[in-house]
């Protein structure tokens, strides 16, 4: 079969297979969605403390994907700008289907967050949006 255009692992974390009989495995993992389109973000007050739901809408250019999530990056310490960076991630489909647009929707809701927390910043392979508390 022929090799899939490397556009279509836009921020790819692990870009290591791109044939089509190893897309099972690629479809294991999850890769970055093409394109965020919006960002929200709603503190709650909850029994149990606060919470801050956030949730983000983004594009791919092929149907199929699935499990979209936010991913926080892992920090060694916490950022001096209490601007936290999440990932758009999404199951690949297993076979690729001719360009439509499809549209994703992930939560994450975070409880404990950190004190200094005074934004978001959600990536997605070609841009990143920023919202603030």
């Amino acid at each position: 079969m022929g090799l899939i255009p490397l556009e279509w692992y836009w921020g790819s974390r692990d870009l290591c297979k791109t044939n089509f009989k190893d897309m099972e495995v690629l479809s294991i993992q999850g890769l970055m969605v093409k394109e965020v389109s919006d960002v929200r973000l709603n503190l709650i007050q909850s029994p149990s403390g606060r919470e801050l739901h956030i949730r983000a809408t983004g594009f791919n250019k092929s149907e199929g994907w699935s499990k979209p999530v936010l991913e926080l990056r892992d920090y060694d310490f916490p950022p001096v700008d209490g601007i936290y960076d999440f990932d758009f991630m999404a199951r690949a489909p297993k076979n690729l289907i001719a360009e439509k647009l499809e549209k994703l929707l992930a939560t994450y809701i975070w409880t404990d967050f950190p004190e200094n927390l005074r934004g978001v910043r959600v990536h997605a392979g070609e841009n990143s949006i920023l919202k603030m508390l």
